[in-house]
C-alpha cells in the first residue's frame, strides 16, 4: 500500500511540472521591475543562444555585457550574471504549502557587502508571501569557545546579529545561505569576534 502510495504522489508530483508553463516564456515574461536591464527581445535572445549551446551574453539597454551562466529548461533553473557586482538565480519549485509550482528568485549584490534577497512568485509572476526560517545567528557563533573568555555573550550576539546573508540554490533544490557580517563590522568590533564566528554555509531545505 505504501509503494502504492508512493507511485501516485510521484505521478502527481510529474504531472504538476508536465502542465507547467513553459522556462522560455517564464523568463521572457519577467516583470521588467525584476530585470530592468534586459528588454523581452534580449532575454529570447538569451534563451535561444542558451538552448543552440553558442554565446553565453548579450549586451543589455546600457551596453554593458550580461552573463548566462545556467539556463536549464527540464527544471526552469536560471543563474544570471546582470551586471559586474549583481546576480540573480530563478528557480521552480515544488514547495510543502503549495499545490502548484513556485517560483523562487534570488538577487544578489555583492557591494558594498554581499547580500541576497529571496522572493516568491506564481509562474505567471504573481507575488507570493512566503517566509522561510532562516537561520539565527547562534548558528554561527562558537558558543563553546565564548563560554572560555571573559567576554560578554549577548556583546558578541548584538555585533554579529545583522543577517548579511547571501543565498543561493544546490542542484537539490535546497537553499545555501552564507553569513557575511564580519565585513560590515568596524576593524575593533572583528577583533572582538571573529574568533568566536564560525565561517560556514548552512543548507536549509525548502522544497519536496
Amino acid at each position: 500500500m505504501t509503494l502504492k502510495n508512493n507511485l501516485l504522489a510521484l505521478a502527481l508530483m510529474c504531472s504538476c511540472f508536465a502542465f507547467s508553463i513553459p522556462t522560455d516564456s517564464i523568463f521572457i515574461k519577467m516583470p521588467k521591475h525584476l530585470i530592468p536591464s534586459l528588454s523581452p527581445k534580449q532575454r529570447f535572445e538569451l534563451a535561444e543562444y542558451a538552448k543552440a549551446g553558442k554565446k553565453d551574453s548579450v549586451l543589455n539597454q546600457f551596453n554593458k555585457k550580461v552573463i548566462l551562466q545556467k539556463y536549464d529548461t527540464a527544471s526552469c533553473s536560471i543563474s544570471l550574471r546582470t551586471t559586474e557586482t549583481s546576480t540573480i538565480e530563478l528557480r521552480r519549485l515544488n514547495m510543502p504549502s503549495f499545490d502548484k509550482a513556485v517560483l523562487a528568485l534570488i538577487q544578489t549584490v555583492e557591494l558594498p557587502t554581499k547580500l541576497s534577497t529571496i522572493t516568491f512568485y506564481t509562474e505567471i509572476w504573481q507575488p507570493i508571501n512566503i517566509q522561510l526560517q532562516l537561520p539565527t545567528i547562534d548558528q554561527w557563533i562558537d558558543n563553546e569557545k565564548l563560554k572560555t573568555t571573559s567576554i560578554s555573550d549577548t556583546l558578541v550576539k548584538s555585533m554579529l546579529d545583522k543577517k548579511y546573508f547571501s543565498l543561493s540554490f544546490t542542484d537539490n533544490n535546497e537553499l545555501e545561505i552564507q553569513n557575511h557580517v564580519l565585513t560590515t563590522l568596524s576593524k575593533e568590533e572583528k577583533k572582538t569576534v571573529a574568533d568566536f564566528f564560525l565561517d560556514k554555509t548552512i543548507t536549509i531545505k525548502i522544497a519536496k
